[in-house]
């Protein structure tokens, strides 16, 4: 399994209490994708990383010890947490070390000697991979995730955007999977004054600067993670776009194209088509960080009503998903290794026969 495919845990605790951590991180380590504050990407706000870590965690353990379970942020991390249905496993260092009003009813790991000795041997004896398995799907029900709905076209690029940066503020990148239409590749990353911009909508569906600008940004968000850990996209080129006017259709088809041709730019990277696949409908999943599914679409407006979701294990299986997906339609003939040189013949023929590549003056 790839590191980025491990169950995420992050591991809270004071400061004083390094010595007893470092040995519990490293037991994790061995089991899970550990994020801590020693991975904390520099220049960014320290709180507002620590709820992303946790937001994005499968499971959040506290490490607490006498001193530190007086402290409010203790009980801050574990209530946000809980807001955000996260399982979590505390251990309690030390033989006054009680977890606090808000988790005594929860199972604890228990040290009764604060020394990093008891932690290594404790923790490596009780904290095994079942544990963190049985911890973690006992929180996979999607109903337990927590989502927010982007309703326009407008606000589905913003939180797209904002959503790839938090994961690059974890110093983190994801894969990019996406399934609709031409996917966000075939959105040109050139300046909005370029006339792709114009010809792309046609002249009976202009839209404003400030959409373009929000697509744009989406294209270089995607184009981050996908430098950065490969594409694997689901694309359906048999819509015509046809109420945007002639030249729309081969505008797409042609970013789409020079993207997929970028290979020292993005080497890793996977492409198949589906023609029957809805094209109101759009997924799009960055590792297993985030996904974002739209459930609408009309000529003129864009996907709308794009529901997100952090939830890790969620997001998890809904990788997982797209992946059984990607590999059935996988035409006779074609491998992960060819599929993407493939995709490129057909696109190509395909804009062809619709007159060729557009011509910029």
């Amino acid at each position: 399994m790839s590191a980025d495919r491990r169950n995420r845990v992050f591991v809270s605790y004071s400061h004083e209490d390094l010595p007893l951590v470092e040995p519990v991180v490293a037991i994790l380590q061995g089991i899970a994708d550990v994020l801590w504050d020693q991975t904390f990407r520099y220049g960014q706000g320290f709180h507002r990383q620590i709820e992303l870590y946790i937001a994005h965690a499968h499971a959040f353990v506290p490490v607490v010890t006498a001193a530190s379970a007086s402290r409010g942020w203790v009980h801050q991390e574990i209530g946000f947490a809980m807001a955000h249905n996260i399982p979590f496993l505390p251990i309690a260092v030390g033989p006054d070390a009680l977890p606090g009003e808000m988790i005594q009813s929860i199972h604890a790991i228990r040290v009764p000697e604060a020394t990093p000795e008891a932690c290594r041997r404790i923790v490596g004896e009780q904290f095994t991979a079942a544990v963190l398995e049985n911890l973690v799907a006992d929180y996979e029900d999607p109903e337990r995730a927590l989502y927010q709905c982007a309703r326009e076209t407008e606000d589905r690029a913003r939180l797209l955007v904002e959503y790839c940066r938090e994961v690059r503020r974890l110093n983190r990148f994801g894969m990019v999977r996406q399934a609709g239409a031409l996917t966000s590749f075939h959105i040109p990353r050139e300046p909005l004054l370029h006339p792709t911009w114009v010809k792309r909508f046609g002249p009976n569906h202009p839209r404003s600067r400030h959409h373009c600008t929000w697509q744009r940004k989406e294209r270089l968000a995607f184009d981050e993670h996908a430098r950065g850990a490969g594409f694997k996209l689901i694309i359906n080129p048999t819509l015509t776009y046809e109420d945007y006017g002639p030249e729309a259709r081969r505008v797409r088809i042609q970013w789409l194209l020079r993207f997929l041709k970028a290979n020292d730019e993005f080497p890793n990277g996977y492409i198949v088509t589906d023609p029957c696949q809805q094209v109101e409908k759009s997924t799009t999943i960055i590792g297993d960080w985030f996904t974002a599914e739209a459930v609408s679409a009309a000529i003129g407006r864009g996907y709308r009503h794009t529901i997100f979701t952090r939830h890790a294990p969620t997001v998890m299986a809904a990788a997982d998903e797209f992946d059984q997906e990607f590999e059935s339609l996988l035409k006779p003939g074609w491998t992960l290794e060819n599929c993407r040189q493939k995709t490129i013949e057909e696109l190509e023929a395909l804009l062809d026969s619709l007159g060729g590549p557009v011509v910029f003056a």
